[in-house]
């Protein structure tokens, strides 16, 4: 997936109501800059220089008011911070660190918007005896010994924070906050720590401080596309059964607006309650009752979404909540499907319970109290007084799909209450008082029942075009031993929009392997065969140019269409694998003997030395930046991929796994692996190593992995053992077709465009 312009987010989110003749891009890609990023998936960009939100605002409210207010409300979806409005953006300058007997506290980022400060900290080195107490209550972020993460600002204020989630393993933590927006004016602030998440007291350093600097967001910084659904869509409605309790009060379910990311949508959606007498609605056990359906009717993977977006809205009267879906695979409309939602029914019931004298902690009552609320039917089985001796604890059942209730003391004060489940169709309510068990009877009154109220809300949504060139992450391979075989008995067509010309590397005589080889033009399906020579080599992207190298020759370009050859000068003892740039200009090669890299343009110009004093190293593909992926082993034997930067020579290490080769976007890399049985198999992945899953399901050797010049496709040899002869197959990444091409039978070297 191509990197694009904030111009284009606009563009998308506009789409619906932009007129056709209205193009924002030039007016505002010319004060875009992009930036580039290796080691990560490709991403939307947020621009939030004050020209560029002045210029489409001005072009946006004057063109095309309905928009205006959409992009008013949010500008992008920034990982880590969430929906992100306009206005400023500020960022750490660098992450700071600081050590102390041995543990690393460092700051990884910060991230400062109209709406809200968002950082992250990690710490590395905890020594795992601290983390061990048999008494949990004194670890650090416990009540007795509090957690307090704040932010010291530049002024003296602080500013403390909401956690956010935290990810732990034996040695550290990550911890993410939230706090209030820092103003404007304040660039400078000290992250002061009390103690280290759930340590022991005195045995690690407390009292962290660590200061921090704001700058300006690059305008590069990652962020995705934020699409409003229309409020024109109409939203699902369930309407509840008439009974006293609800009066037909009506529930509605909207679509509100969609992240496009590169392996998915955020769905943000919201469950209206506004016109209802309800206490509260949420969503409840989404796994079981929320469905997503793509277009043709089948249920696709999710994920439930948590952010700040996220959560009831009980002023508005509202509960919203998100899913990231898997890639969406097929055109049209997704649909949202909720079967039940948890509902709390306002109901106005007490009853008198006297628990004597003097009750002390442990007593139980079974006080035999039944309530009917309509339909529904409540029983009170037990009413134990806590063991703190200063609250009840209330023990229910209801064989009406009550789920919960709670009761209060409305005429004595209480400081704290709680409720769940203790055993399958029997829950619990509990309270405290303030100034411990009142004297003689009390009333105990229950303000309303929840119950899951089982009717089917649906809307639906149509995602714009697909890209093809987002990869999907698949929890299962698509080869598999079943899908293998009924392709083999009946292999489908190959589609007539995929190119259909290889070059390849085969005996002249098919019946004679140890005789005399030519590199070919073959078709894809391996019907027709044009020799172009008596030597392996590289044919350039556009189909047009063959290069090759012998022995003792420098290398040799050879026009296809002419039958002309080019030289190219300094060349000589070139490796036979020929490596083309993205352009078709240049070549890069290696050399028999040193084995370094060289780089030579097409007319023999511009020759020079890319490495020095590596080991039979080849080149891989091209990333999505221009730079070059390489491999090459070491002493140790061991193959490592290596990341080489044209422009400045340098060379960083990026893999130590078997990468065959790289996408045609620069984005996606095909991983060589063993499984159980020594049968190779292919991963795909991202650059970072995320979105990683197998072709196939390890009861077929897959080899040879050529990505289609669309990236849709992959080309492999596939076999049954390591014995049994190949079948280079399609495989189409985004729906799982597979297409064996038995009359394929020379080796593919390279696919034309």
């Amino acid at each position: 997936m191509n990197k694009t312009s904030y111009s284009q987010i606009l563009d998308a989110v506009a789409a619906d109501h932009v007129p056709n003749d209205l193009d924002l891009a030039p007016i505002i890609i010319a004060r875009i800059q992009k930036g580039k990023s290796l080691r990560m998936q490709p991403q939307r960009k947020l621009v939030s220089t004050i020209l560029l939100i002045v210029i489409a605002f001005v072009l946006l409210f004057y063109a095309v008011p309905e928009v205006a207010a959409a992009i008013q409300r949010w500008l992008g979806y920034v990982p880590g911070v969430g929906l992100v409005q306009e206005g400023q953006i500020r960022a750490l300058a660098e992450p700071v660190s600081v050590t102390r007997e041995g543990i690393t506290v460092t700051v990884d980022q910060v991230l400062i918007t109209p709406e809200r400060t968002v950082l992250i900290y990690s710490v590395e080195g905890i020594p795992a005896n601290t983390q061990d107490t048999p008494a949990e209550e004194t670890l650090c972020a416990m009540p007795s010994y509090p957690y307090v993460v704040s932010l010291r600002l530049s002024d003296r204020s602080p500013l403390l924070a909401s956690p956010m989630g935290v990810e732990a393993w034996p040695t550290g933590y990550r911890h993410r906050f939230k706090y209030l927006p820092i103003p404007a004016e304040i660039n400078e602030a000290t992250l002061v720590i009390s103690c280290l998440f759930h340590t022991q007291p005195g045995i690690v350093p407390e009292g962290w401080e660590l200061p921090l600097r704001f700058v300006p967001a690059p305008v590069d910084m990652t962020a995705f596309p934020v699409i409003e659904i229309p409020t024109s869509t109409a939203p699902a409605v369930m309407v509840t059964p008439a009974t006293s309790l609800t009066e037909g009060a009506a529930l509605t379910l909207s679509l509100d607006r969609a992240v496009q990311m590169n392996d998915g949508y955020l769905l943000y959606a919201t469950l209206h309650w506004e016109n209802t007498p309800f206490n509260y609605v949420d969503v409840i056990d989404l796994a079981e009752n929320l469905h997503l359906l793509d277009a043709s009717g089948q249920e696709m993977l999710y994920e439930v979404h948590e952010d700040e977006q996220t959560g009831v809205k009980e002023d508005q009267r509202q509960t919203a909540f998100a899913i990231k879906t898997a890639p969406v695979q097929s055109p049209g409309a997704l649909t949202l499907k909720l079967d039940a939602v948890l509902v709390d029914l306002p109901v106005d019931a007490s009853f008198v319970f006297d628990p004597g004298p003097s009750p002390q902690p442990g007593q139980e009552w079974q006080p035999n109290v039944e309530f009917t609320f309509g339909e529904h039917r409540l029983f009170v089985r037990s009413i134990t007084v806590e063991g703190t001796g200063d609250g009840y604890s209330i023990e229910m059942t209801s064989d009406t799909g009550i789920l919960s209730t709670g009761f209060v003391d409305r005429d004595h004060r209480i400081v704290s209450g709680y409720d769940g489940i203790s055993a399958k169709g029997v829950f619990y309510n509990g309270f405290y008082y303030a100034d411990g068990l009142p004297k003689g009877p009390v009333t105990l009154w229950v303000g309303g029942i929840r119950v899951k109220q089982a009717q089917t809300l649906q809307v639906q949504w149509t995602p714009p075009a697909i890209s093809t060139t987002v990869l999907p992450t698949r929890p299962s391979a698509c080869l598999t031993s079943a899908a293998w075989k009924a392709s083999l008995s009946q292999p489908p067509a190959i589609p007539a929009g995929l190119p259909q010309k290889l070059l390849t590397w085969g005996p002249v005589d098919p019946n004679n392997l140890n005789g005399p080889w030519e590199a070919a033009i073959t078709s894809l399906d391996g019907s027709q065969r044009l020799p172009i020579g008596a030597m392996k080599g590289a044919i350039s992207p556009d189909g047009s140019k063959f290069a090759y190298a012998m022995d003792e020759t420098d290398i040799q370009i050879k026009d296809l269409a002419s039958g002309g050859v080019t030289s190219l000068p300094g060349t000589t003892r070139s490796y036979p694998f020929l490596f083309w740039t993205p352009d078709g200009r240049s070549i890069v090669f290696s050399q028999i003997g040193s084995f370094d890299l060289f780089f030579v343009n097409g007319d023999g110009s511009g020759l020079r030395q890319l490495t020095f004093g590596g080991y039979h190293e080849l080149p891989i593909g091209w990333l999505a930046d221009g730079s070059l992926l390489y491999g090459e082993w070491e002493n140790d034997d061991q193959y490592v991929v290596y990341r080489l930067d044209l422009q400045s020579g340098e060379s960083q290490e990026f893999s130590r796994e078997d990468i065959q080769t790289v996408s045609p976007d620069g984005w996606h890399l095909a991983i060589a692996e063993a499984t159980s049985g020594d049968r190779p198999q292919i991963v795909i992945s991202d650059l970072d190593g995320g979105n990683r899953w197998s072709l196939a399901d390890g009861n077929q050797s897959v080899l040879f992995p050529l990505w289609s010049p669309d990236g849709q496709w992959i080309l492999v040899a596939v076999s049954n053992t390591n014995m049994d002869p190949i079948t280079y197959t399609l495989i189409n990444l985004h729906t799982c077709e597979i297409i064996p091409l038995p009359n394929l039978h020379d080796d593919v070297v390279g696919w034309l465009r």
